[in-house]
This record gives structure tokens, sequence and C-alpha cells, in this order.
């Protein structure tokens, strides 16, 4: 963690008000008519838990565990560009086509969903945020599995929570299942833009060198 912390540091902070402040500026004015997401029938399935509330903020437990292990500066400018380009994507759709859920009464709820509720407006809902930072953070542990103890158990413990959050979402009826869909696919996109393009130029200098050392023989 002690590694480059100033920056880790500084960048927790520059892409949590990067994403945080269009996301609730947005959520306040809505510019073009708003679409109501349907419920569908995993949503109905589902039913609702206030209580999963407590999963669902965890999210922001989740988030940093991956940069604050990333070990070289590279990962952690690629980690900053995949989190600014899921905003930016994100916003484009929040800006444009707005959209909300139906919040179901909260006369049963905790103090902590109330407060949620609260802060939290039923607008920009697709894609889903939440699920798109939740998948892109567990894909980015897994640059970082490799240089701790035990991987599979901790890939596994990543994997389980973010899906654990995933469905806290569709459980506190913060999202439907079609906003959750739309956050898988952004937030793999994002990790495979900045992350995959690395490996396949690593795949192409390893070519190139093979290719000549062919040609010296």
């Amino acid at each position: 963690m002690r590694a480059h912390l100033g920056l880790k540091l500084a960048f927790a902070v520059g892409l949590n008000l990067w994403a945080f402040v269009p996301y609730f500026w947005l959520q306040r004015h809505a510019l073009f008519p708003v679409t109501v997401m349907s419920e569908g029938a995993l949503d109905i399935w589902l039913g609702f838990s206030p209580h999963a509330v407590w999963i669902y903020l965890s999210l922001f437990l989740l988030m940093p565990v991956a940069p604050m292990q990333m070990q070289n500066t590279a990962q952690l400018r690629r980690y900053a560009l995949g989190v600014v380009g899921m905003s930016v994507i994100a916003d484009f759709f929040f800006l444009f086509w707005p959209t909300a859920v139906v919040r179901f009464s909260n006369q049963t709820a905790n103090i902590l969903y109330d407060a949620l509720v609260a802060v939290d407006m039923p607008l920009n809902a697709f894609p889903s945020l939440h699920a798109a930072m939740a998948v892109f953070s567990a894909l980015c542990c897994e640059q970082i599995f490799s240089q701790i103890r035990h991987p599979a158990i901790w890939r596994g413990v990543i994997w389980t929570w973010a899906g654990a959050i995933i469905w806290a979402m569709l459980a506190t009826k913060q999202h439907v299942a079609l906003d959750a869909v739309g956050g898988i696919v952004l937030g793999v996109t994002s990790y495979g833009c900045v992350f995959g393009v690395r490996k396949l130029k690593e795949r192409e200098s390893w070519l190139k060198l093979a290719r000549r050392e062919e040609w010296t023989q």
C-alpha cells in the first residue's frame, strides 16, 4: 500500500469528485424527458429488501482494494483512465436519456436506507454506475492476485462480494435488472479498453522478439 501512496490518495479524491459531482447534479437536473425503467421477472422474484443497503454501500470498501495494492504508476493510470471513461459514458446516458426507477415505500425501511434514498434520487438508473464500478473493481483485482498469497481464495471472495453488491442494488430497488446488465457491460468494456490493450501490446512485443531471434539464428 505504501508504493506511490501520494498518487493513490490523489486519485482517490480526484476520481470520486469526477464520478459523483456530475452524477448528483444530473440527478437533480433532468434536461430531457425521463424514462421509467420497468421491473422484469427477476426484479419481481427478488422482492424488496431494504436491509440489503449495507451490502449495497459496501461498494465503497471494494473500490479501493485494487488501486491501493497496485505496485506501479502504469497500473494506477490505467485504473484512473477506466474510472474516468466509465463516468463519461454513464453521464452521456444520464444527460441525453435520463432514466428512473419506481421506489417502494420506505415505511418499513431502516435508518441507513432512509438516508440513502434521501440523498440518492431515483434518476440515473441506466446504466447502473454502481454495477459498473463493482465489476470494474473486481476485474482490477485480477491485476494484484498474482502478488498475494492464496489468489484463488481471494478471487472467490472478491467476485462473491461484487455479485452480492449487484444483488443488493436490485433488492433495494435502486436499480432494475436491465440497469445492472448495462452497468456490467460498461464495467467489462472499460476494463478491457484500459488493461486489455496493454496485454495485447505485450503479446505483440513478445512475438516481434521471437521473430527477431528466429531471423538471427
